[in-house]
């Protein structure tokens, strides 16, 4: 049914631009005095054509900025927040509308790694707090489901990817939720944000972290992996260029804002004139209908999507001046970070994602790959500092990554895929890192810095770790089952409270599963240790707390656990 309606779809706007072709393309030919083999003398046509694209586009720019700052505003008013309302009615609309217009991709590449985003997302509807302008302080990829119930607190600083996940969604119904982020928080790469996430102030959340939705509220911590656990909160602290006065993180901060200011033009302009060149064999279809006539929509059709993916790649080479990338660390301050980030200003996302045209466009870009190199989409901001080999593979949604933005301190690296390496779907491989030949990467892993993967090595996991490859499973119901490791999955959750006495019940039933009688000594061992480091009544209550059959094998727990009015347990 789909390819059906594809095919209907594509025959309707294949016989509109014939139709449109065949009755206008002679009379601008005409009026022009232009035929198939007088172009060449008229090259002003495709000049006045060429401004007038460049001067559409930025005008279809200021409308767009205008419409994205109007619409989701007017259609969240009828989407109340913390209220309930069914699926595919009014309501849903509205929000559709919230969701799809406020998050313009271009518009959040354009401002994102500058101070003008901020602005912008106050525009949308965000609450920022009491801004701390940095500079960066949100990267050129971020998502959200209804940016008035949006916050963010002072001084956090936002890397590429955050999604604020405003939309609770069930079989039949949906509601909007606030969703927020506290002061002096550093959020990496690829993270999704709740609405019930526990974050509270100076947390630092690393790349595809899962943000926790129970316990205690994290504070001063790092977190990392999924299910994340606890990290230091700084790292290798700022660089030693960054600003050390008010005064100078002023004046860097002002020429910053200028630098970005011009790219901000140079970028607009320079994918303006894009367009422009995508356009010029629709200009020469139309010169040259008269002569060849259907014939004449061939350049239009296949030469337009090629000079497109030309230029983007020229423009990932040219603002590098032709030149490949060096690993660096920097200071976000510094102007080799203000260099870098205009690369990713004219980053384009994949397209012909699974051709050979992708590999080949990437190459153009500065890529280093090898032969058979298959990309189904991968994302990749740094090319001059990636090297595939023979025969890879990256996955849709892969990313190779060749910098990280931690607190304001910027580094680069390379990344070495070797022949034969699979990266799985989603999976994100952090920069400095060494993928031997024939390795493998799990679907949606996060491979961290400095990591090396060894030759014909399968890694994954969050963060990524070593997998064995087909190892047995032990039968934890045979005495030879105690020569192998147990997963950590057949101990059950705790659900209680974790005290010493659960601890040693939870080691007991951990050792039971190698050998009951090994682990009943063991068990003893501990117990008669703990107890008597403990006081008289507390020795009393770590009696009562266990089965009597193991408590009469402890020597200094004999005639505790059973005093008058008091209840022992029982086996």
């Amino acid at each position: 049914m789909f390819a059906g309606l594809a095919w209907a779809l594509a025959t309707a706007v294949s016989a509109l631009v014939v139709a449109a072709f065949a009755r206008f393309a002679p009379r601008v030919a005409g009026l022009i005095g232009l035929t198939g083999t007088e172009m060449g003398a008229h090259w002003w046509f495709f000049l006045v054509g060429a401004v007038a694209v460049v001067a559409l586009v930025v005008l279809a720019l200021l409308v767009g900025v205008l419409a994205v700052l109007t619409l989701p505003r007017l259609a969240a008013l009828f989407v109340p927040v913390d209220r309930t309302f069914p699926l595919y009615g009014v309501r849903h609309v509205a929000q559709q509308i919230v969701t799809g217009v406020s998050n313009a991709r271009f518009l959040v590449l354009l401002l994102g790694d500058s101070s003008f985003i901020t602005g912008y997302l106050k525009g949308l509807g965000y609450d920022l707090d009491d801004l701390r302008q940095t500079g960066s302080n949100f990267g050129t990829q971020l998502r959200q489901e209804s940016p008035r119930h949006a916050r963010v607190g002072t001084g956090t600083i936002v890397s590429d990817g955050l999604r604020m996940m405003n939309t609770e969604l069930s079989h039949d119904s949906f509601r909007i939720r606030p969703v927020r982020l506290g002061r002096d928080n550093f959020v990496g790469n690829d993270v999704h944000l709740p609405p019930d996430a526990r974050i509270g102030d100076d947390v630092l959340l690393a790349t595809k972290v899962m943000v926790p939705v129970d316990g205690p509220v994290r504070t001063g911590v790092g977190l990392l992996g999924s299910p994340p656990m606890e990290i230091p909160r700084t790292g290798t602290g700022p660089h030693p260029n960054h600003p050390a006065t008010d005064e100078e993180l002023a004046h860097r901060l002002r020429s910053k804002n200028r630098y970005n200011a011009s790219t901000v033009v140079v970028t607009v302009l320079l994918r303006a004139l894009g367009v422009a060149v995508a356009l010029v064999p629709l200009g020469v279809s139309v010169a040259l209908w008269p002569v060849w006539g259907l014939w004449a929509l061939g350049p239009a059709v296949f030469l337009g999507p090629l000079l497109l993916m030309v230029w983007s790649a020229l423009l990932e080479r040219a603002t590098l001046g032709f030149r490949g990338l060096q690993p660096r660390t920097a200071s976000i301050y510094d102007r080799y970070f203000w260099f870098h980030e205009r690369l990713w200003k004219l980053y384009v996302r994949p397209v012909l994602a699974g051709t050979p045209m992708l590999v080949w466009r990437n190459r153009l870009a500065g890529l280093t790959a090898g032969r058979r190199v298959f990309d189904d989409g991968a994302a990749l901001p740094e090319k001059s500092l990636v090297c595939l080999g023979d025969d890879v593979v990256l996955n849709a949604g892969s990313v190779l990554q060749c910098h990280s933005l931690e607190d304001g301190r910027f580094e680069s690296g390379r990344i070495r895929v070797g022949d034969g390496v699979s990266v799985g779907v989603r999976a994100f491989v952090h920069y400095s890192t060494d993928l031997g030949d024939g390795a493998t990467l799990a679907a949606d892993s996060f491979l961290m810095k400095g990591e090396q993967v060894g030759p014909g090595e399968r890694w994954g996991g969050n963060p990524a770790e070593p997998e064995a490859d087909d190892a047995p499973v032990p039968d934890h119901r045979s005495a030879a089952a105690a020569e192998l490791p147990v997963p950590v999955s057949v101990v059950p959750v705790l659900t209680q409270p974790f005290t010493e006495e659960v601890f040693l019940s939870r080691v007991q039933q951990y050792l039971e599963l190698h050998d009951v009688a090994w682990a009943t000594n063991a068990s003893v061992a501990v117990l008669d240790t703990l107890a008597r480091s403990l006081g008289s009544d507390a020795r009393d209550d770590l009696a009562r707390h266990l089965p009597s059959g193991l408590r009469a094998q402890v020597p200094s727990l004999t005639g505790y656990g059973s005093r008058p009015g008091q209840h022992a347990v029982d086996d």
